[in-house]
């Protein structure tokens, strides 16, 4: 799966405003993005999910708008949904190990994690991006 411009920028952005690393994965567990992970503890981790990319099975469907959950090698991660107007898509990652995601940077992630969207002209482009607005081919 190739990223859609301006997935990576977004995604580090949204990193910055929730104050933790973030990585996307598509619907198959499969790495596709990740913010800058600078120390080295979020490097160690980011090696984890990258050499683990797509050996988990997704979590189960749940009407949660997040879900924590074990994946092994890596840890107690929470997975953020992301969907289209059809189905789930992927899902937005952070480690957070043994402590808790602090309720303003949920509240962050919730609000601003990337979506895809339909082409407003044909319906079969797909863009992520943070801001769903209209797509065009």
């Amino acid at each position: 799966m190739t990223t859609a411009a301006g997935l990576d920028d977004a995604l580090q952005d949204l990193s910055e405003a929730a104050g933790l690393r973030l990585t996307v994965l598509d619907w198959t567990m499969a790495v596709v993005s990740y913010s800058i992970h600078e120390t080295d503890d979020d490097r160690h981790r980011l090696s984890l999910l990258l050499a683990h990319s797509g050996g988990w099975d997704p979590p189960a469907l749940t009407s949660q708008d997040h879900i924590i959950e074990e994946l092994p090698q890596v840890g107690r991660c929470l997975l953020i949904p992301l969907t289209d107007h059809r189905r789930r898509v992927g899902y937005l990652l952070t480690v957070v190990g043994g402590a808790a995601v602090p309720p303003a940077a949920l509240s962050t992630l919730l609000q601003g994690r990337p979506v895809s969207v339909s082409c407003s002209h044909c319906g079969s482009c797909m863009r992520s991006t943070i801001d769903p607005g209209p797509v065009n081919c």
